[in-house]
Parts: C-alpha cells; sequence; structure tokens
C-alpha cells in the first residue's frame, strides 16, 4: 500500500450548513496520513466559527482565513500552505466516501489519479481503468481531454504538489467560470504517468456547470475561450494530439444580454479571435456553436414554462440580433431549419404556435 501524504485543500465560503458533512466525510476515512486545509474566504455567516472548533478536534485541521476573493483565491491559498505529496481538492457542499483517500493513494504513484462521482440528479460518473505513460500512449491524453468529466473540475483527483510548485500552475483568479478546467489542462500537459479508479468516490451536490449562477461579460467569455484553447493546443503540442477544439472551451449561454446586447458578427468575432477563422454563414449554421440554436432552446423552455410575453420578447430579440440573410444558413439541424423558416417568414405567432404544438406532443 502507498502512503503518500495528503493535503485536503476546501474551499468555504458561507457554508456553514453544508460544511459539517464535508468535514466529517474526511474525519471517517480509512486512511490517516492527511491534512485538512480549509480555507475561510471571508465568510459572512457563522462559518468562520465552525471551522476553529473543527481544527480544535483534531491537529491534522488547519484553517485559512481570508478577505473574500473567489474560488481561485482561496484554492491558491490552499497549494501554498500545503505540505503533501498530493493534494485532492473537496467542494464545502459535497463529501467523499469513507474509502475515498485509501484507494486513491493504493492507485499512486502516478502524476495524476482520477476517480468517478456521484451526483443525485444523474448517473454516477465511473472512469474506465487506466494504468499508462502519456509518452507512450498519448492517446489517453486526447481521451481525457474530450469525453467529459475527466477533466471538467479539480476535485476527484490527486495532484502532485511538486508538479504544481516546480511548473508554476494556479487557479486563473481573473476566471469565474471553467477556471477549474483550465487547471486541469494545464496540469495534465505536464504529466506523464496516469492512473485511475474505476468507482465513485466523490458525491457532488451542485448543478452541473452551475446552471445560472454565472454570467459573463463579452470581454469575460472570450478570455475564458482564449485561455482554454490555448492550453489545449499546448497539450497537442506536448504530445503530438490533433485534439479537435472547434466545440470546446465556448461558454456562449453564459454571455448576459446575449441577444439583447449583441448582433451575429460580434459573437461571431469572440469565436474566431479565440478559436481560429470560419465564416459567418458557417457559425450560424452549426447547431453546436451557434448562438441561433440557445436562441431556440431558449424560446421553447419560455413555452414549456408559459412564459409566453418573455417568449414573445427574445423572439423579437432574435429577430433583430441576425444580421445575415437566413436563405444563406445551412442549418445542421432540422428542428433549428424550421424554427427559424417559421420565425422568418410566418412571424412571431406562427413560431410560438410552432413551440406550443411541440410542447403538446
Amino acid at each position: 500500500m502507498n502512503t503518500p501524504h495528503i493535503s485536503i485543500i476546501i474551499p468555504v465560503y458561507n457554508a456553514e450548513h453544508q460544511i459539517g458533512r464535508c468535514i466529517k466525510s474526511i474525519l471517517s476515512q480509512t486512511y490517516i496520513d492527511w491534512e485538512m486545509i480549509l480555507i475561510n474566504d471571508g465568510s459572512t455567516d457563522g462559518t468562520a466559527e465552525i471551522l476553529d472548533k473543527y481544527a480544535l478536534t483534531d491537529n491534522r485541521i488547519r484553517i485559512i482565513h481570508k478577505a473574500n476573493g473567489g474560488v481561485s483565491s482561496a484554492r491558491n491559498a490552499g497549494i501554498d500552505s500545503a505540505t503533501g505529496d498530493y493534494l485532492t481538492f473537496v467542494d464545502a457542499d459535497d463529501h467523499i466516501s469513507p474509502d475515498y483517500l485509501e484507494k486513491m493513494a493504493n492507485a499512486s504513484p502516478a502524476d495524476i489519479v482520477i476517480c468517478g462521482f456521484k451526483n443525485s440528479g444523474s448517473q454516477p460518473f465511473v472512469p474506465r481503468e487506466i494504468n499508462t505513460d502519456s509518452t507512450s500512449d498519448p492517446k489517453v491524453i486526447a481521451e481525457l481531454v474530450n469525453i467529459p468529466y475527466y477533466l471538467d473540475t479539480p476535485w476527484c483527483k490527486l495532484f502532485k504538489l511538486d508538479i504544481i510548485n516546480r511548473f508554476g500552475l494556479r487557479f486563473n483568479e481573473n476566471m469565474k467560470l471553467s477556471e477549474d478546467t483550465l487547471f486541469s489542462y494545464q496540469y495534465i500537459a505536464k504529466c506523464k504517468t496516469i492512473r485511475t479508479v474505476a468507482d465513485s468516490l466523490y458525491f457532488y451536490d451542485g448543478l452541473w456547470g452551475g446552471e445560472n449562477k454565472y454570467n459573463l461579460n463579452i470581454q469575460e467569455l472570450e478570455y475564458i475561450s482564449t485561455m482554454g484553447i490555448k492550453a489545449i493546443r499546448e497539450i497537442n503540442n506536448t504530445f503530438n494530439l490533433k485534439i479537435d477544439t472547434k466545440y470546446k472551451c465556448f461558454h456562449l449561454s453564459k454571455l448576459s444580454g446575449l441577444f439583447s446586447d449583441f448582433k451575429d458578427y460580434d459573437i461571431h468575432g469572440v469565436y474566431v479571435r479565440s478559436h481560429g477563422d470560419i465564416s459567418l454563414c458557417d457559425f450560424l449554421s452549426d447547431h453546436q456553436i451557434s448562438p441561433l440554436t440557445i436562441g431556440m432552446l431558449g424560446a421553447d423552455r419560455l413555452v414549456r414554462n408559459g412564459k409566453i410575453r418573455e417568449c414573445r420578447k427574445l423572439l423579437i430579440d432574435l429577430l433583430n440580433f441576425t444580421s445575415i440573410d437566413m436563405r444563406k444558413l445551412k442549418f445542421s439541424s432540422k428542428k433549428e431549419k424550421l424554427f427559424y423558416f417559421v420565425l422568418r417568414h410566418i412571424g412571431i405567432n406562427g413560431c410560438i404556435n410552432l413551440l406550443r404544438l411541440k410542447t403538446i406532443m
């Protein structure tokens, strides 16, 4: 059995009702060689007092109290304070199985160890068994990047502190979305040995992607897109891979005022500057990246929720948003083609009736 010292980094902000369960799940671990670093990121509720009380019960618990700076700032403070051979991250409203650390430690030594997770609202993610050297099997790196859940988050993983510090890796404090995926991308580019634990050992209680938690302005959207694509290109260069970036790192649905404040060519420009050249016509026609897809789905959701007035406003915005003649578009989705044909040629009421029909069906 491998017995590395593991630093467990937990950023905490106003989590007085959740943090107890998280801490207790760590105190009940079958593996004992760990330190827990709880970073109180300027909480204004009773979090600080709860953390201080727990610190008195076990000398492996350390508390860092700091001014509020966001989750990346808190995680970075934990990294700076860590003394373990490995780091693992746990969110304050999540918890881990009693054998999480033991099974992860047993999978070491490796540059990265990844396990699966469970969520109350979805099927568990269980990774396939991987035990490989990225220099001899670089395709496994592409698999980790291309398959959702492997590298999307910093939790469910053991990271080597030596690699993190040797390459100066930290969470980007200028990003409020996808900073965790960026960190994982930047870290995996430095990895040689990779192991997975084919078990769901982490319990994630949040909503995947934050749902409506995050709103981006257009500068933030472009910055996040640019940083993500840059990281994937570094992975491609390091391992001589050809990971396709066309559909990656473009969080358009999080852009505030997408249809009311911008035109299609504004969004197209962001995509071109971060991802590379594509015509406006091809951009709007591709349902995997097109803002028109988001518009259609948004209108459908509003009708399903009985919000007809809001839907009418969105459809007006969609008409004003589009500068290109829609007859030039070759929609890759038949539903989208029908939706925008009705919107352009029959009008807003016809489009709403179409959506109502779909709802009835």
